[in-house]
C-alpha cells in the first residue's frame, strides 16, 4: 500500500460545513494495519485536507476488496447442493404419506411451533390450518388449552389493544404472552370462544360504544375485521346459539348521547338481522348458553342495570323467543359468569352501587332455582370468567381464582397473579 506509506504519523484537520474543526492522527503498524483516533478539536483557522484521507481509505480497503471478489468466485463456481430441506424436496416427501399417518404424527406438535411448521412447505401449512388436524389434536388428546384475552382498562382509565394468549400454570397463575393487538384499544367488549375467536363491541378510549367486531386465531395470530353489529354495544352480551351467534342489550348512542338498549341481533354468517327483543332492557348482566332436557339451547340473561335500578329479573332465549325464569335471590349488576357442567355460576358483582360483593351464585335450568355456591376470597365486580375443563378461571383485581369440583362440592383454589386488565373480555380456545 504506497499511499499509506507516505503518510506515517501525519496530521490532518477535517473541517464540515456548520459543524467543529476535528483533528484526525494516524498512523501504520505491521500488526494493526492503518490506526486512526480522533484527538482534539483544532482552531477554525485549519485548512481541509479530504483528498488525503480518501487516499489512505482506499490503500487500506483494497486488499479485502481483493479477497471478498475472490471469496465471491468460489461460492458462484460451486453446484448447489439438493438435499431434501428444499421445500420441493419436502413437499414431495410429505405428499407420499397418507393424510391420516401424517395428522397423527403432526397432532403432538406444540402449538408454540405451528408459526415455524407453517413456514416449511404449502402442504404442512394446509395440515396445520385444516378442521380434520384440529379434531385429531382434540381426540388424541394432544390439544392444548388457551384463555384468549382481549381488551381491558388499566389503572389510569387506558383502553388496551393487546390481545394475549395465556396458558394456566399452577402457582404462577396466567402467564399472559401479547401475541397480536387491536385497531384501536376498547374495554366492557364481549369475546366468543372457539378456534377463531371473535371481539365484538365494546368503548373505545373516548367512552363512545361501537359495533364493530375482530376475529383472531392463536394458530396464525392474525386478527382480521369481523362483519359489524347493526348499532353499536358495550357491556352487551354475547352467545353462539344453534349455530348462529346473538347479540344482546347493553349501552348504545342515542340522540341524548348513550343508553340502554333493548335490541337483539342474530348473525347468520353473513349479515346481522334483528330479532325479537328483550322484555327488559339490560346491560353488565351475566349471560351464558344451558342445555334444556330437550336438547335445544337457551341463552340466560340473569340480573345487569337498566339505566336507573339493579335488576334480579333472568330472561332466557330460545332462539325464537323471550320467557321469564326464576330472578336472582338479590339485584346484582356489574357480575362474572360462565357456564361449568351445564349451570351457570354468577360471581360477585354490585348489588346497591356502593359495595361489590363476595357471594357466588348457580342456576340450574331443568330445577329452575338459585342456589348458593361457595364464597370468593374477596369482593370483586367488573371481573372476568372463562370456563375450562378443569373448571372456571376467575380474574378478579390481580388475582386468579379456579373454581373446581361437582356440584355442592366446589373448591376456590387461588393460583397466583395475573396481568389481565379490568373489564377485559376472556374467551376459551382449544386448539
Amino acid at each position: 500500500m504506497p499511499h499509506v506509506r507516505r503518510l506515517v504519523e501525519r496530521r490532518v484537520v477535517v473541517r464540515r460545513p456548520g459543524r467543529l474543526r476535528l483533528r484526525i492522527e494516524w498512523s501504520t503498524d505491521k500488526k494493526q494495519g492503518v490506526v486512526v483516533r480522533l484527538v482534539k478539536r483544532e482552531a477554525p483557522s485549519c485548512r481541509v485536507a479530504t483528498s488525503v484521507l480518501a487516499m489512505m481509505w482506499e490503500g487500506v480497503f483494497e486488499s479485502v476488496r481483493q479477497r471478498l471478489r475472490l471469496f465471491v468466485r468460489q461460492v458462484r463456481s460451486k453446484p448447489p447442493v439438493k438435499t431434501l430441506a428444499t421445500t420441493a424436496g419436502m413437499e414431495g416427501c410429505l405428499s407420499a404419506l397418507p393424510d391420516d399417518v401424517l395428522l397423527r404424527a403432526l397432532a403432538r406438535l406444540p402449538l408454540e411451533c405451528h408459526r415455524t411448521a407453517r413456514c416449511v412447505c404449502r402442504k404442512m401449512r394446509e395440515v396445520l390450518t385444516s378442521r380434520a388436524y384440529r379434531t385429531e389434536r382434540v381426540s388424541s388428546g394432544c390439544a392444548e388449552t388457551l384463555v384468549v384475552v382481549a381488551g381491558g382498562q388499566s389503572e389510569r382509565l387506558r383502553c388496551s389493544e393487546r390481545v394475549g394468549v395465556c396458558r394456566l400454570t399452577t402457582g404462577c397463575g396466567l402467564s399472559r404472552e401479547t401475541v397480536a393487538r387491536l385497531p384501536a384499544g376498547r374495554r366492557a367488549c364481549s369475546a366468543l370462544a372457539g378456534d377463531v375467536v371473535v371481539v365484538l363491541g365494546g368503548f373505545f378510549a373516548d367512552g363512545i360504544p361501537t359495533a364493530t367486531g375482530v376475529s383472531f386465531s392463536p394458530t396464525t395470530t392474525r386478527t382480521l375485521p369481523f362483519p359489524a353489529m347493526r348499532i353499536p354495544r358495550a357491556g352487551h352480551a354475547t352467545a353462539r346459539l344453534g349455530g348462529s351467534v346473538v347479540a344482546a342489550g347493553g349501552l348504545t348512542r342515542t340522540a341524548l348521547g348513550s343508553g340502554v338498549c333493548a335490541s337483539v341481533e342474530r348473525f347468520d354468517g353473513q349479515n346481522w338481522s334483528f330479532v325479537e327483543p328483550l322484555p327488559r332492557a339490560t346491560c353488565f348482566c351475566a349471560a351464558g348458553v344451558l342445555v334444556a332436557k330437550d336438547g335445544t339451547d337457551h341463552l340466560i340473561l340473569a340480573g345487569g342495570e337498566d339505566g336507573r335500578d339493579i335488576l334480579a329479573c333472568v330472561q332466557a332465549f330460545d332462539g325464537a323467543r323471550w320467557s321469564s325464569r326464576a330472578p336472582l335471590p338479590l339485584p346484582l349488576c356489574a357480575t362474572a359468569s360462565a357456564v361449568y357442567r351445564n349451570k351457570l355460576y354468577v360471581f360477585g358483582g354490585w348489588s346497591d352501587r356502593r359495595f361489590a360483593m363476595d357471594l357466588v351464585l348457580v342456576y340450574d335450568y331443568d330445577q329452575d332455582s338459585w342456589s348458593l355456591g361457595p364464597t370468593l376470597p374477596a369482593r370483586t365486580s367488573f371481573a372476568s370468567a372463562c370456563a375450562t375443563p378443569d373448571g372456571i378461571i376467575l380474574v378478579s383485581g390481580d388475582a386468579v381464582i379456579l373454581l373446581s369440583g361437582r356440584r355442592g362440592r366446589e373448591t376456590i383454589t387461588a393460583l397466583g397473579e395475573c396481568e389481565i386488565l379490568a373489564q377485559a373480555a376472556l374467551a376459551l380456545s382449544v386448539l
